[in-house]
């Protein structure tokens, strides 16, 4: 009876080696997606698609069929104005602000942020429009990470 559990311990170890070891082997193997060409694909297909993103939405703003109703600056808490699902492995959800208007300009801000797998980009861009002839300039457009 003095025995009776003595095979427990070195069982428990064993498979908390086994599970570290799978742990361990798909954080590698994810790290080496990663930085393959596999990966270099996802990234661009994610930069590509929240740039279609920002395009779409120029072109929403530009035939009036986009509602802005949200103040800048985002907060995490934001529903988008809109989203995709269907560009390939990539979604997107595109957020617009208005940031100021006057009689000559009006300044709005677009967000469209990529997700694909474990790839995530962020593109923001600000737009300059003329309330009276509809003429869009882009004044910056800058792509993050998140």
């Amino acid at each position: 009876m003095k025995n009776k559990g003595v095979a427990v311990l070195p069982t428990i170890l064993v498979m908390g080696v086994v599970i570290i070891g799978l742990v361990l082997t798909g954080i590698l193997v994810v790290r080496f997606i990663n930085q393959s060409t596999f990966g270099i694909r996802l990234a661009a297909e994610t930069r590509a698609a929240a740039q279609a993103a920002v395009d779409d939405a120029n072109l929403r703003l530009v035939q009036g069929t986009l509602t802005v109703s949200k103040e800048c600056p985002f907060s995490d808490s934001d529903s988008p104005n809109y989203s995709f699902s269907d560009i390939g492995r990539t979604t997107v959800e595109v957020f617009v602000c208005k940031t100021e208007c006057d009689l000559h300009v009006c300044q709005y801000e677009i967000r469209a942020d990529a997700k694909a797998l474990f790839i995530k980009r962020q593109l923001k861009a600000i737009l300059d429009v003329d309330p009276l002839t509809k003429q869009i300039k882009v004044s910056s457009i800058k792509l993050e990470e998140f």
